[in-house]
């Protein structure tokens, strides 16, 4: 009898490999799927936990640099101008936020003319009625 060539057997039954162990089974590769993606589900949702958390503290870190900005423009105010009060400014800088400060007198420690040598302010930005930020800063009246 002679054999015919099957080139489909050939890769089969090839140098090394024995008869029916030519690759893995279909539920082999069905269970390690099944454990990969067991493995990967915890590395998934830290992924969408951290997304979540970055975009809820968009607004606080808006917020935060407007403040400092609202800060160094009351430090550059000259002394006298700083005059007791309340005061709103709303879309500071051109945002969503309202600034509110306030600013008030030290009386406790006056300069050597018994003038107001310090001020207190405090400051909070705010959206729809929820505070995002707040500072409280003391300025002195200094000669020059």
């Amino acid at each position: 009898m002679s054999r015919v060539w099957c080139g489909f057997r050939s890769l089969v039954s090839g140098p090394g490999l024995q008869r029916g162990s030519a690759g893995y089974s279909l539920v082999e590769v069905l269970v390690a799927m099944a454990i990969l993606s067991l493995a990967l589900l915890p590395l998934f949702s830290a992924f969408l936990v951290g997304a979540r958390n970055i975009y809820s503290t968009g607004p606080y870190v808006e917020a935060n640099s407007l403040l400092r900005q609202a800060v160094e423009e009351i430090k550059a105010t000259p002394f006298q101008v700083l005059t007791a009060g309340d005061y709103t400014h709303d879309n500071y800088a051109g945002s969503s936020f309202t600034l509110k400060y306030t600013v008030s007198d030290v009386t406790a420690m006056p300069d050597r003319q018994g003038k107001i040598a310090m001020k207190k302010i405090s400051l909070s930005l705010e959206r729809g009625g929820q505070v995002y930020a707040r500072a409280e800063f003391t300025v002195y009246r200094t000669r020059i």
